[in-house]
């Protein structure tokens, strides 16, 4: 099955109960036979909780950006199943920050991801024009062994270790694609794609 922006409206107006019992009997059966589509009203879940419904006319051309980005997430995950591949489903690059956040004195970009049954948060703040500092947290985490975060870009594979609550930093990272890789000992659990 192809997955439209036509799709993400009508999963959004169910999630919504906007729509009718007919509409809502045949897009619950779809959903039910179709992974893709089960991952997707996850993610459309996900940011239905951090934007305001109200707000939604004024966002939607950021909300369809986010959404041409999940579904390329959705697919690489159902490509990979080796790990777990890491779907955002917020980022304040592309959607205002949610009601009841105080923004930062400086220019913080929020990201957060359904990594499997995970959350991440991301943090970015600027170190320069060019890189950013990351600070991270893997949250539903049940592993109690210590967790391994690696960051490849452009230069170097940067890495940090987990603490016991799966904070992680990195104090420099280059703007541009990363990958990010979470692993259990020396076996990948995890792989996030980036843009910085």
């Amino acid at each position: 099955m192809s997955l439209t922006e036509k799709y993400f409206e009508t999963i959004a107006a169910y999630l919504q109960g906007l729509l009718n019992a007919e509409e809502r009997t045949e897009l619950e059966s779809r959903i039910a036979s179709d992974s893709t589509l089960q991952a997707l009203v996850e993610v459309v879940k996900g940011w239905l909780d951090e934007i305001d419904v109200g707000q939604y006319s004024g966002v939607e051309p950021s909300v369809h950006a986010l959404l041409s980005r999940q579904l390329k997430e959705i697919k690489a995950a159902d490509k990979n199943s080796r790990w777990q591949r890491g779907i955002t489903t917020y980022d304040s690059k592309l959607l205002p920050v949610p009601e009841g956040v105080r923004p930062a004195t400086v220019d913080v970009r929020r990201i957060k991801m359904q990594v499997g049954d995970w959350q991440m948060d991301l943090s970015l703040y600027p170190v320069s024009v060019n890189s950013y500092e990351v600070i991270g947290q893997i949250l539903d985490c049940d592993i109690d062994e210590t967790l391994t975060v690696t960051l490849k870009g452009r230069g170097p594979v940067l890495t940090s270790e987990a603490n016991r609550f799966h904070l992680f930093q990195f104090p420099r990272v280059a703007t541009g694609k990363q990958t990010l890789k979470i692993k259990q000992g020396r076996r990948i659990i995890a792989v996030v794609d980036l843009e910085i």
